[in-house]
């Protein structure tokens, strides 16, 4: 379930704008005025049965009230923009204030993943985290009955529609990735954009929306801690372990426990790609997504299992590449991967060794130039995302550094 942005690379031109593997990063002070509690939990668990789905809860508010509810099992996704959760029972009862377009209708949006989308309404809502709030924001409501019928477009470009948990692995979708708004300054200007719609009772017409009606990311709306998160997962054994349990820290080098420390900075484009060399090839549209669970690459010796999307080397088999930030910093990775029916069979969610080859993400030429680094790749270290525009001690984002 790639995250990372198969819209965007048309749509997302807002905003403006390096090596070792490694584990965790040393902490050093850095000293800020009145902190916040910034950390929130993250879980690795096996809900709805999945391997390497990394969870966190989310309360959303009705803006400016006590009415809260608290979504858990919300998947922490670097790979996309905006929070969406299902229009559950609890979501519903919030009554969130819906968002309408200038025609007077409402605001719908379709959201592509690399191989699935989501489609429903745009509503308002207060974003809480750990001791954190985004006051009033865009957030998408999937699967909202509501809304009329999924476009055209969308259900015929989008693949599988993740409108249930089932679909999902999740009660809703974190996206955290390196841009503040879900489009951007395309779909402000273009209205054939076919990501925003608007919606009257049977019908809906892609739209031009502004920005302060866009999804966003909302930690970039945090009153601080909003220049960037750090995805911190424990070091597992190499043939996984049943879960894992980490940490969500919002901010970089705001307060004592995000100082930046020895992380390597690879600064990324707008659609959060760095370059990944890999046997000689580089692929130029590399990502760091936490949102797909394991390594996706392209290698043709080592064998596919069947009926799977996934490696099955007859024995653990020892790997590098090297990734390369838009700063020129460069830096190796060393990975392993491993049997899928052995990793299957060893009943743990969490899986540090677990790659597919680049057919998981489907056909689109694009894809043939990705490496993708999903949440084998976060097991044992600090991973930083750095936001566009956003000052950090490791210079302005957009960046990743571990």
């Amino acid at each position: 379930m790639r995250k990372y942005f198969i819209a965007v690379l048309l749509l997302l031109l807002a905003g403006c704008g390096g090596g070792s593997s490694g584990g965790g990063n040393p902490i050093s002070t850095a000293s800020v005025a009145a902190p916040v509690q910034n950390t929130a939990p993250i879980t690795v668990d096996g809900a709805f049965n999945s391997v390497n789905r990394a969870y966190t809860s989310v309360t959303i508010c009705a803006p400016g009230t006590n009415n809260c509810q608290t979504i858990d099992h919300v998947l922490i996704d670097t790979g996309s923009v905006g929070l969406r959760l299902l229009s559950t029972p609890a979501v519903q009862a919030l009554k969130l204030a819906t968002q309408s377009t200038t025609a007077g209708n409402q605001l719908g949006e379709c959201y592509f993943y690399v191989t699935s989308y989501v489609w429903g309404s745009t509503k308002l809502a207060d974003v809480k985290m750990a001791g954190e709030t985004a006051g009033n924001v865009a957030v998408q409501i999937v699967a909202d009955p509501a809304m009329p019928a999924v476009p055209d477009y969308c259900s015929s470009t989008g693949g599988s529609a993740q409108n249930t948990t089932t679909a999902m692995d999740a009660n809703g979708i974190l996206g955290i990735g390196v841009t503040p708004y879900d489009c951007g300054a395309t779909c402000a200007t273009t209205q054939a954009n076919n990501r925003y719609y608007t919606c009257d009772a049977t019908t809906c017409t892609s739209t031009t929306v502004p920005l302060v009606q866009q999804v966003v990311n909302p930690v970039t709306q945090f009153a601080q801690d909003n220049n960037g998160v750090i995805v911190q997962l424990p070091s597992i054994a190499n043939t996984g372990a049943v879960n894992a349990t980490g940490q969500l820290i919002f901010g970089i080098g705001t307060q004592a426990d995000n100082a930046l420390g020895s992380a390597q900075v690879y600064a990324t484009n707008l659609n959060g790609n760095i370059t990944t060399i890999y046997k000689g090839t580089s692929f130029g549209d590399s990502a760091i997504d936490s949102g797909t669970n394991r390594y996706i690459f392209l290698d043709n010796t080592l064998p596919i299992c069947a009926g799977t999307v996934d490696f099955c080397p007859l024995m653990p088999t020892a790997l590098s590449a090297v990734n390369v930030g838009g700063n020129g910093s460069n830096g190796t990775v060393n990975f392993s991967v491993a049997n899928i029916n052995d990793l299957f069979g060893s009943g743990n969610f969490a899986q540090n060794e677990r790659a597919g080859p680049q057919s998981a993400l489907g056909t689109n030429s694009y894809f043939s130039t990705s490496f993708i680094w999903g949440l084998s790749f976060f097991y044992g270290r600090s991973v930083f995302v750095a936001f566009n525009g956003k000052s950090t001690p490791g210079g302005t984002g957009p960046y990743y550094a571990y």
